[in-house]
């Protein structure tokens, strides 16, 4: 087994570039330090560093270890840090995905629950596209995703999925970018703010455009909705966005609703691993948000071209 502290000389001399740095660091002579990594490599059975010029670098197997060796201490110094604390309420960590293309308005709404849940939950949101976000899931390293649309049907034995949210799209844009007449007719040729190819509403918005012969001027495709609100803000566009969403939108005087597309709802789904059901995070979401949100069995995830679970109309 490593030597921890054989190990934790390495590290020294990795963070610091330098031997002796290390050694001054630590208290140590260099030649302690350097003795402490000779005994680590040979137990290891590979070399970690090796000379160049009058200093040292890294070899292969010493930026690998160097890699670990971070992690190790990390969490060695997060354990200190929560052991000091002792006094505090301990905090559980709940790591979810975000798929890119949801509201960030929306995502604020869905995580009010987790941040105001006791004990504290120390949340970790990473966002990014749907494959990424489901290789995380299945590799353990998240806790749950919030995407808007079921998990893919090959994934659908080994995942569980619930909706949380729905609405009807809506259009938003400065009051100059007023339209005249019934939607989405009166889209024909106005400024549009796109989702792109990732968003689930891109392709309903284009099969309504389609069904009525309407043509906006699309100005651009966006996966970021925090970019596309401040175009919609600064009078690029008009903004299609949740219509439960209006308060918030409209709350600044920059943009004011137009009206509610027909025949298009968004939906917004909560995605874990059946293991991963019960956290106290996806148990808050599920509480707020779903309509029958039983956690002593998940549901099963849906079939392929099943109907969603239905939810309140907002």
């Amino acid at each position: 087994m490593i030597n921890l502290k054989q190990l934790h000389h390495f590290w020294l001399v990795g963070r610091t570039g330098s031997i002796q740095r290390a050694a001054e660091t630590s208290g140590l002579t260099p030649q302690t330090i350097s003795g402490q990594i000779g005994v680590l490599e040979g137990a290891i059975g590979r070399r970690l560093l090796r000379r160049k010029g009058r200093g040292i670098e890294l070899t292969e197997a010493g930026r690998i270890a160097l890699r670990y060796a971070e992690q190790i201490f990390r969490l060695a110094e997060e354990m200190e840090a929560a052991l000091a604390r002792e006094d505090e309420q301990p905090t559980l960590p709940y790591r979810l995905g975000l798929l890119d293309i949801v509201p960030k308005s929306l995502a604020a709404l869905l995580l009010e629950p987790v941040l105001e849940h006791q004990p504290r939950l120390r949340l970790s949101v990473i966002e990014d596209p749907l494959p990424r976000l489901l290789s995380e899931l299945m590799l353990g390293r998240l806790d749950a995703l919030i995407t808007d649309g079921p998990p893919p049907a090959q994934l659908g034995n080994k995942l569980q999925c619930r909706l949380l949210i729905e609405s009807r799209l809506a259009l938003y844009a400065r009051p100059e970018l007023s339209l005249a007449g019934p939607l989405p007719q009166a889209l024909d040729g106005a400024p549009l703010l796109l989702p792109g190819e990732s968003a689930v509403t891109r392709l309903a918005l284009l099969q309504l455009f389609d069904e009525h012969h309407v043509t906006p001027h699309i100005v651009g495709e966006f996966d970021d909705s925090a970019l596309m609100r401040t175009l919609a803000e600064n009078g690029a566009g008009i903004l299609p966005a949740p219509a439960i969403l209006e308060s918030t939108l409209c709350e600044r005087d920059a943009l004011r609703c137009l009206g509610i597309l027909p025949h298009i709802t968004e939906r917004y789904y909560l995605v874990t691993l059946e293991r991963k059901w019960h956290h106290p995070g996806n148990a808050a979401l599920l509480r707020r948000f779903a309509q029958d949100h039983q956690l002593d069995s998940p549901p099963a995830a849906p079939r392929p071209g099943s109907a969603a679970p239905s939810a309140p109309q907002p």
